[in-house]
């Protein structure tokens, strides 16, 4: 009894002190934004901005297509491609291939959102989702091989291999989860392969993309903010590119082009930001994934990439020619990824191609 009481006042403490500390960063927080207005407002607007030019553009038309693919039926006739691998590789259900497919190259919060919109429709476990969230948030092309290496190191190849780096590790990562799975997970998931129809699945992907893409935002103006608000401190120059490498993936990138070397950088993208990592907490939520292990593993995630990154640079020489650009012509040029775009609506155009035979076939062979 005295061990149980013992055990319970220490939980008490210990919200407490939670508790405590969260009000006093709240506090210190809106105290800082109070005396310092116009730093606030200028985070803020940073933040809209980067929302404008960079992250709705290159974000939503493919959180669109691709919520509208896992709505639908559709995705179900391309699941056959990738059953096996998903099941021997990452011992996950046929469902899933798509979704790691389209988390490695859509963008980090694309991934999460689709494992929700699988789980909410009962295709894949809990335990399957949970797994699933520690290996499918990644950055996408246009991110990593445009932005980071094309615009801030003037070198496609150095984004290229940001870009593989950052990929294996998330796919080791994938396959290390494998060996987490229940026994009763062996067999194949629920297969739910009738879908809706494909106008409800249109604006069902259109409505959840919204949402997505405001909660989105509002992180990235949440985080633009602090980190106008850190600059009014007064850190040392160690400390402030640490906080920003912590912080928010892009602005982190920018500060330690030139600075630190590139298989850092694919550290820091590996890790991807607390503002990622708050923009995928819905389906942390969701889906009641511990948040130590979901940042254990973005930790694991950003140690090997900066391993692999390091591997790479050895095997393919490049050279390190920096080019340091304006911030605002860098997100400007961002979201300009065409052959994403085209793969994706050359995808899906064969797909809706291939359901419109077989409902074709179908009809003559009941007459």
């Amino acid at each position: 009894m005295k061990k149980e009481k013992g055990l319970q006042s220490l939980t008490k403490a210990k919200v407490i002190i939670k508790y405590c500390i969260c009000a006093c960063a709240v506090f210190t927080i809106a105290a800082t934004v109070l005396i310092f207005p116009y730093q606030s407002a200028q985070g803020v607007k940073q933040g809209l901005e980067l929302s404008v030019k960079s992250v709705i553009p290159s974000l939503f038309p493919f959180m669109v297509i691709s919520s509208f693919l896992v709505q639908s039926s559709i995705l179900a006739k391309a699941d056959g491609l990738f059953s096996r691998i998903t099941y021997f590789v990452f011992r996950q259900p046929a469902c899933a291939g798509s979704v790691i497919f389209l988390s490695l190259i859509g963008g980090f919060p694309v991934g999460a959102s689709l494992i929700r919109q699988l789980y909410e429709n009962k295709k894949i476990t809990q335990s399957q989702g949970q797994r699933l969230l520690l290996f499918c948030i990644n950055p996408g092309p246009a991110f990593v091989i445009s932005c980071v290496g094309v615009q801030m190191f003037s070198s496609s190849k150095i984004g290229i291999i940001l870009f593989v780096s950052v990929t294996l590790s998330a796919l080791i990562i994938g396959f290390l989860t494998r060996f987490l799975a229940f026994p009763e997970e062996i067999a194949e998931a629920q297969e739910n392969d009738s879908g809706i129809e494909l106008s409800k699945s249109l604006v069902t992907a259109a409505s959840k993309s919204t949402n997505s893409i405001i909660m989105i935002c509002g992180w990235v103006i949440i985080f633009s903010t602090l980190s106008a608000l850190l600059k009014t401190v007064g850190f040392g120059d160690g400390t402030a590119l640490l906080l920003d490498c912590i912080l928010e993936v892009t602005n982190g990138c920018f500060k330690a082009a030139g600075i630190l070397p590139v298989s850092v950088i694919a550290g820091i993208i590996g890790w991807s930001g607390l503002c990622v990592h708050c923009q995928i907490m819905p389906s942390i939520v969701k889906l009641r994934l511990n948040y130590k292990y979901f940042l254990t593993g973005r930790i694991i995630c950003g140690a090997l990439s900066c391993v692999i990154c390091s591997f790479l640079l050895e095997i393919f020489k490049v050279e390190m020619p920096v080019m340091r650009l304006n911030y605002q012509s860098i997100e400007a040029q961002k979201p300009e990824f065409l052959p994403v775009s085209l793969g994706l609506l050359i995808m899906c155009s064969f797909l809706l191609i291939g359901d419109s035979l077989r409902f074709k076939i179908k009809s003559k062979n009941r007459y």
